[in-house]
């Protein structure tokens, strides 16, 4: 099975799936981190849709 991957150069590859991981881990980091008064959604669940958008987003987007 090829490897997947979201960046490659001659002197440096990164896994798509460690890419997305990073992407979302960030994205839901920093929902939680605000200060958020919100009336329609929790907070954590703005999060979880943050962490799904972002390892959802380069999804399409691969190099093998």
């Amino acid at each position: 099975m090829k490897e997947l991957l979201s960046h490659y150069s001659s002197d440096y590859r990164k896994e798509l799936k460690d890419h997305l991981l990073e992407v979302a881990e960030k994205s839901r980091e920093l929902i939680l981190d605000k200060d958020l008064n919100l009336s329609i959604l929790s907070q954590n669940k703005l999060a979880d849709i943050s962490y799904l958008i972002g390892v959802l987003h380069d999804f399409g987007k691969t190099t093998t």
